[in-house]
Parts: structure tokens; C-alpha cells; sequence
């Protein structure tokens, strides 16, 4: 209960509907809640209208005014709740002494004889109650009326949404938590720690002798990258499913802006993405005999694969909201891909009529980018060697990474496009 008080609260609304909100609450924790929503009213001038059955004399003394409905919905007294006792004394109601004044307001509204002469004098007495409460101020929780805010004049309600940057923050770091939990499992650095010390020992020593195991030196880069695109792609698939009830209650109630979502989503997985490469490699480089000087460039390499296989990830999740469907797709998109990425295929043997197909694979850029960046020390005769053998990308450093940018930013514009005209997160 309290969990959803606070969730609606982050939005920080101009005017808060609260339906029973200490139904199922003990007296002690039914007061806090209540003592937060009088300083919510108070100190930040909210306007805050909540129904509750049988509230506790501490409780009853936080309520600014009073709205009390006698069975069928209809109304026997609207005012300041400090002044309900002496207004029902002077209809001849008058409250017993030691009783608690809300345990009196339920035997009169609940008693059939009474209720239709309570209702007769409301009616009488509305039009003067109303004038003196300023007509279209509705429920504003504070002592100070000219302070209530929720509701103007004219009966419009202010826009004070929060600002789009504030959604980002909280947004992010909510979801920052749920990623890490998710994304970095212990098992997780079981297995790639277990892949690195398999491939490290398989190819010791590989990248000192790139001119002399050439074969051996492309099968790393294939795997490299391999590993760094099908792993992130199957490790975001399931982002947005289980979270598909939660984004549909929020949306249905405007908590934040899509927009806000989405960017936190992005920002949340950049750091957390980077973690199980950090850990691969540095297991896996000193096997494989890497310089020193071409750890960071071979990492940013990596570092820029994962993201076009994140954001590849993303579109589908999104796109799906299952992670069946999603995987099936995956499996044949990425299938397609590391076919066509000119290493398991001679791209430039196809059929004319076919020339196009090595263009959609981004692993045709990635092994190309890996391997120019890894294979530079020994010269233009290891690359131009390779690129006789392997059909990967022979494009400079320069445009390779132009295309994998390219290729991040129009599969999450896609995820963003397909957020916002989703029809899956509407209740059904």
C-alpha cells in the first residue's frame, strides 16, 4: 500500500486521488501516511482528496475539510473538519461525550431515519456553505486557503508536472538496480571467465604472431566478436517483458513521460554493459598475448559491438513484449548476420543480384574495424592477406565506426518509435 502511495508521489501531482489509501494499514503506520500527505499539502501546497472508513481521532485531526456520504452517494455535510461536530449540535446531533467524533458521523449517516432530514438541511444550508468556502476551491489541504493550489477558479487544474530531466533521474536510477541485479548474476562471470580461459589457452600467444597464424588470428577476431554480439543480444530480450504490467498501470496514469523512460533505459545499461567486458578481457588479452597499447582501442572496439547488439536487442523487446517471439527473430536475424559477415562465406562469390546482402551485416564492419585495429602493428601485408582470404569490411577505421554508430543509432530510434505507438501496453 505504501509502495503505491510512493510510486504516484514521485510525479509529484498538482491534484492526488487517493482511494482507501489506509485500507490494510495498522493505526500507527494509517498516521504516518497521513502525517506525509499533511506536509505533502502544507509545505509543497498540494491538493490531496482520499476516502477512508472509520479513520482514528489522529487521523480525523489532520483532515482539512470533510465529506461525508450517506448511503447511495449522497451528500450530508461539506466544510472544515473542525467544525463537523458543532454544525451536527446545532441540528440537534449532538455528539456524546468521550466518543470518538468519526464513530458518531457512521451511526448518523448509517441511521435511514435521519438521513433524509441530514440531507434536507445540507441542501439548505449548501449555497451559504459554498460562498463562504470560495466557489471551485475543491478539498485544499491546507489551513491557509489563499495557499491551496491544486484547483484554480475556473475549476482547471495547474500543470506542475516535474520536469522531464527529474523523471530521467529517478527513472534511471530505478532502473539502473533492476539491470544490475540482472545483468551481472554470479553466473554470469562463471561463464565468461570460464570462455576466457578456454579461448585464451586455445590461442596463446595468437596476437604476437598474427603474420605466421593468420587463420588462427582471424578465428580470434570471429570469435571476439562473436561472442560480444550474441551474448548482450540475449542478454537484453527479456529487458521489457517482465515489466510489461508495471510500464502498462504507469503509462495508463501519466506517472512519466515515454521519452523519460526510454532515455533512462539507454543510460541505465551503458555502465553495466561494460562490466563483463572489463572481466573477459582482462582474463583473455594477456593469454592472447595482446599489447599493452592496444587494450583500450581493442576494448572500445568490443564496447561499440555490444552496443548495435543491445540496440538490436532493444528494438525486439520492445517490438514484442514476449521473449519467445523476440528470440525466435533474434536466432535468425543474427544467424543472417554472422553469415554475411564475410567470414564463414565468400561474400564476393555470390550471385551478382546478391552483392547487397554483405551491407546489412554490421559483423561485415565489426570483424573488419577488430581486425584493423588488432592486426595494425604488423603491417599493411597481414590486412591485405586477410582481406584476399575473408570478405570482412576493408572500409578505413574511420568509416567503419561511422556505420556501427549509424547502425546503434536507427535500431534505437526504431525501440523509441515503437515504445511510443505500442498497442501492447494498453489494458485490455
Amino acid at each position: 500500500k505504501r509502495v503505491s502511495i510512493a510510486n504516484e508521489l514521485l510525479a509529484r501531482p498538482s491534484l492526488l486521488f487517493a482511494d482507501e489509501p489506509l485500507t490494510g494499514l495498522d493505526s500507527t503506520r494509517a498516521v504516518q501516511v497521513m502525517e506525509v500527505f499533511n506536509h505533502i499539502s502544507k509545505e509543497e501546497h498540494k491538493t490531496i482528496l482520499l476516502s477512508v472508513h472509520q479513520p482514528s481521532s489522529h487521523v480525523y485531526k489532520l483532515f482539512d475539510k470533510l465529506t461525508l456520504l450517506a448511503p447511495g452517494g449522497h451528500t450530508v455535510y461539506f466544510a472544515d473538519a473542525s467544525s463537523a461536530v458543532d454544525y451536527f449540535a446545532g441540528s440537534g446531533h449532538v455528539c456524546p461525550r468521550y466518543w470518538v467524533p468519526t464513530d458518531f458521523f457512521l451511526d448518523l449517516v448509517s441511521n435511514p431515519s435521519v438521513v433524509p432530514v441530514l440531507r434536507g438541511e445540507f441542501q439548505n444550508r449548501s449555497a451559504q456553505m459554498q460562498r463562504s468556502m470560495h466557489m471551485g476551491r475543491l478539498y485544499a489541504c491546507s489551513s491557509q486557503p489563499d495557499l491551496a493550489t491544486g484547483i484554480l477558479l475556473d475549476g482547471q487544474v495547474q500543470d506542475e508536472r516535474v520536469s522531464f530531466w527529474y523523471e530521467t533521474a529517478l527513472l534511471t536510477s530505478r532502473g539502473f538496480k533492476r539491470t544490475r541485479r540482472v545483468y551481472l548474476k554470479p553466473i554470469q562471470f562463471l561463464m565468461n571467465g570460464a570462455l576466457a580461459a578456454v579461448w585464451g589457452f586455445l590461442w596463446s600467444g595468437v596476437a604476437r604472431h598474427a603474420d605466421t597464424r593468420l587463420e588462427d588470428f582471424i578465428g580470434m577476431v570471429f570469435f571476439m566478436t562473436g561472442h560480444w554480439s550474441w551474448f548482450p543480444m540475449f542478454q537484453g530480450l527479456n529487458n521489457f517483458p517482465p515489466e510489461r504490467n508495471v510500464l502498462t498501470k504507469e503509462r495508463a496514469s501519466h506517472s512519466y513521460s515515454p521519452s523519460a523512460y526510454y532515455i533512462a533505459k539507454v543510460l541505465c545499461e551503458l555502465p553495466v554493459l561494460m562490466v563483463l567486458p572489463v572481466f573477459f578481457y582482462a582474463i583473455v588479452f594477456p593469454l592472447f598475448g595482446v599489447s599493452l597499447e592496444l587494450w583500450p582501442k581493442l576494448f572500445c572496439v568490443s564496447l561499440l559491438n555490444i552496443q548495435v547488439a543491445s540496440s538490436i536487442s532493444m528494438a525486439l523487446s520492445i517490438a514484442f513484449f514476449d521473449q519467445d517471439k523476440a528470440t525466435v527473430l533474434a536466432i535468425v536475424l543474427m544467424v543472417f548476420m554472422m553469415s554475411s559477415g564475410g567470414f564463414v562465406i565468400n561474400m564476393g562469390a555470390l550471385p551478382p543480384w546478391l552483392w547487397w546482402v554483405k551491407y546489412c551485416s554490421y559483423w561485415q564492419y565489426s570483424l573488419g574495424l577488430y581486425f584493423q585495429v588488432a592486426a595494425k602493428p604488423f603491417g599493411p601485408e597481414v590486412a591485405q592477406k586477410a582481406w584476399e582470404r575473408y570478405s570482412f569490411s576493408d572500409f578505413s577505421v574511420e568509416d567503419n565506426v561511422a556505420i556501427l554508430l549509424g547502425y546503434i543509432f536507427v535500431f534505437r530510434l526504431i525501440a523509441y518509435i515503437c515504445l511510443i505507438t505500442t498497442k501492447k501496453l494498453e489494458f485490455s
